[in-house]
């Protein structure tokens, strides 16, 4: 199966617990309107994940996608050059306070993530892609649940009670855990996560060859997992 092909390649979890850590920071910007202040966003991203996590930009100017129509892009990059056939496409939504990001946010992006998607498959057969949605306020629930189904990596603040941390910085807190304390709980709990990950985060190449669950299950898992991690450790989420 695809999937397991290109499992190991996934984003690593402590690229993506540092990324969601600073988030807050890049999504304090000052502009005249809120166009401005989402094109600042989605600048402050791209010098991030440069500079931060040395993640090499796809130098592209336009992307058209399968059914001849031209996308606007806010961040195509790769990880490194021995992932080069594989794209990490990021949707960065800015909102003032107040605001959040929608599920027609989400259906729009997976739209155009996928009509690209299928335009560069058919020229390079290794190529394949993961869709990062970044959002500088939370997500509506039903926004969430869609992300999870669709296999898309939703970033949004941590609000306790109202948002829940990336299943990457429960990976990375148990794995410091771990160094201090071994034990089978934690080590099987880890196993799990790494497990749920696959299920909420998969490239566009899988799409055909996995089982499509429905978020309000996956909800109710991930609740479950990050309550569990939750009693394993004991530093805050956003520890980096």
């Amino acid at each position: 199966m695809v999937m397991n092909k290109y499992k190991s390649r996934l984003p690593k979890s402590k690229d993506i617990h540092k990324f969601w850590v600073y988030l807050p920071s890049l999504s304090k910007v000052k502009g005249s309107s809120p166009q401005e202040c989402g094109f600042i966003f989605q600048e402050n991203v791209k010098k991030f994940l440069q500079r931060q996590l040395h993640y090499i930009p796809f130098e592209i100017t336009r992307i058209k996608g399968i059914s001849g129509l031209e996308h606007e892009y806010d961040s195509v990059f790769i990880q490194d050059l021995k992932t080069k056939d594989i794209l990490l496409f990021f949707e960065c939504k800015w909102h003032q306070r107040g605001n959040y990001t929608s599920r027609y946010d989400v259906m729009i992006f997976n739209q155009k993530a996928f009509d690209v998607f299928y335009q560069m498959k058919a020229k390079n057969k290794k190529f394949d892609m993961y869709r990062i949605l970044v959002s500088s306020t939370p997500l509506t629930s039903d926004a969430f649940k869609l992300c999870l189904t669709l296999g898309i990596l939703a970033l949004q603040p941590y609000v306790p009670a109202i948002t829940l941390p990336p299943v990457e910085a429960a990976i990375v807190q148990l794995k410091k855990a771990l160094i201090h304390s071994i034990s089978t709980e934690k080590r099987y709990l880890l196993n799990s996560l790494n497990e749920f990950r696959s299920k909420i985060f998969w490239s566009c190449s899988s799409l055909n060859t996995r089982k499509i669950e429905d978020g309000a299950s996956l909800y109710a898992r991930y609740k479950e997992l990050i309550a569990r991690v939750s009693l394993e450790v004991d530093s805050d989420w956003t520890d980096p």
